[in-house]
């Protein structure tokens, strides 16, 4: 059901990307560039990357790995590139990265508490690029500039790395030189509402509000997750799919700056927050070194919220 639906989605996207001819009418004939540039504040708070056996019987006696994420803080840098097909039509495609500015510790709890170890956390990125169509279905009602649906596509990817494991408590066998890296890709369907909004002007300050909600009730993704514990046997790795999961974006921009910097070009400088959630639960293979497998439950919540500056260039 879900391959059916993305099939209708991408229909969809392929009508819309390709109509603008049919919507040429509704406004402006001479197409119009956004290309933009963002950077920011991000943070995030404690999520927990959780592999669990789903008949409580551990592979190699390791039932539960629990991974406490802890809070990031770091630099959100993003480029995006807006094309306007008509004052209604418009397509957009981004890529954005975020980076850690401090390396946190990251706790590890076996078994539900059986034995607890702590990691220095390292190289935690998280990379994002999208395309997105955009079409306005209300335009110039009073305040309301225009309302506009939009679809699309998003690829995500999380990389995690820890290492200098210590055993803080229990029994556990545990090396300094163990390591652990997670790195997951999500692939997902984008459906969304945007709004702007007239907001203050005066001379060159303020402008327009912009809100929006973007989302999608399923996420494809691919999780590959390894782990030591001393005794190279007792190694673990995931590589598994899981499409259990759906995500959500909720943003507002503020434009602070608008003039006119050519005769058909004007600069814009606006202030966004945006917040980004993945709920990820699903069943995935974890294989040990010697090639026993079974089959755990994957939860996952990663999170970033971003604050910061955009600067654009209409033309």
């Amino acid at each position: 059901m879900k391959k059916a639906l993305l099939i209708k989605v991408l229909l969809l996207f392929c009508v819309v990307l390709f109509a603008p001819s049919v919507f040429a009418a509704d406004g402006a004939t001479t197409p119009r560039f956004k290309p933009s540039i963002s950077i920011g504040y991000a943070f995030a708070v404690e999520t927990d990357f959780t592999f669990e056996s789903l008949d409580g019987v551990g592979l190699a006696g390791l039932i539960k790995a629990d991974h406490e994420i802890p809070n990031f803080s770091g630099i959100y840098v993003a480029g995006d590139f807006l094309f306007n097909f008509t004052d209604r039509l418009n397509l957009s495609a981004g890529v954005k990265g975020t980076f850690p500015l401090t390396d946190e510790e990251n706790a590890e709890t076996i078994n539900n508490g059986t034995a607890v170890r702590n990691w220095d956390t390292d190289k935690r990125y998280w990379y994002t690029a999208d395309l997105l169509v955009s079409y306005a279905f209300i335009k110039d009602a009073s305040f309301l500039k225009n309302l506009s649906a939009v679809a699309g596509f998003r690829y995500d990817y999380h990389k995690m790395s820890f290492d200098n494991a210590r055993l803080t408590s229990g029994a556990l066998v545990t090396l300094p030189t163990d390591t652990t890296d997670i790195k997951m890709q999500t692939f997902s369907p984008v459906l969304g509402i945007t709004s702007t909004l007239q907001g203050f002007k005066s001379g060159i300050f303020g402008g327009d509000i912009k809100l929006s909600l973007l989302g999608s009730p399923f996420v494809f993704g691919k999780i590959d997750y390894t782990e030591g514990f001393g005794d190279p046997a007792f190694r673990f790795n995931v590589d598994d799919n899981f499409d259990h999961a759906y995500f959500f974006n909720v943003g507002v921009e503020v434009t602070a700056i608008s003039a006119k910097i050519g005769p058909k070009a004007d600069l814009i400088v606006s202030l966004f927050g945006q917040y980004t959630r993945f709920v990820i639960d699903d069943d995935v293979v974890l294989t040990a070194n010697t090639g026993s497998a079974k089959n755990y439950n994957f939860e996952a919540q990663p999170n970033t919220a971003v604050i910061g500056i955009k600067t654009a260039i209409e033309f």
